[in-house]
């Protein structure tokens, strides 16, 4: 029996699995994809020091040394940055913060999916959205992130840069029904 291969809406190529995406009404696109329909919208597209200048994240890793990366690579794009070592920690930040968007790591002994529900369900009460990522080393977590509410994954090793397009997409992109 032949694996079905899932096909990006925005350019009609199949997603690899284990490939990073966007989920945009109910389909999976590439990150290229939805970066570069995103920066078809701004008039200065790449990456700039001020790409995420005004938008606050919160980034929930584990590992100290990829947090610090994930860090660096965003504050230098102009992100206002906090982070968070575990899902717990994640959880009491936001009960004092509302972050523009969250980029989680899915693979923590403290399940991140966990965060994305519990925000979700907080966003629910409080009429906020806060668009969420994933960052997974599994290469077959796809419909898991979908399933949970993320609004993209990407796969490690990680482009810090395509996650500070990804990030910037997101807080500015109007959530879809």
């Amino acid at each position: 029996m032949l694996a079905t291969i899932e096909t990006c809406n925005a350019c009609q190529r199949g997603l690899v699995p284990g490939d990073g995406g966007a989920f945009v009404d109910g389909d999976v696109i590439h990150l290229g994809c939805y970066v570069n329909a995103g920066l078809n919208q701004r008039s200065e597209p790449g990456i700039s020091r001020d790409l995420l200048l005004g938008i606050h994240v919160l980034i929930v890793e584990d590992s100290a040394t990829t947090r610090e990366m994930l860090r660096a690579a965003l504050e230098y794009c102009g992100g206002f940055i906090t982070l968070a070592a575990s899902v717990e920690e994640g959880k009491t930040i936001l009960r004092e913060i509302r972050p523009r968007v969250i980029v989680s790591d899915i693979s923590m002994p403290d399940n991140g999916y966990e965060l994305v529900r519990d925000v979700l369900v907080f966003a629910a009460q409080t009429g906020l959205m806060i668009p969420a990522v994933a960052v997974t080393g599994s290469r077959d977590s796809r419909q898991h992130a979908k399933d949970a509410g993320f609004a993209a994954f990407i796969t490690k090793p990680l482009d810090p840069f395509m996650l500070a397009l990804v990030v910037a997409r997101l807080a500015t992109a109007r959530p879809s029904g």
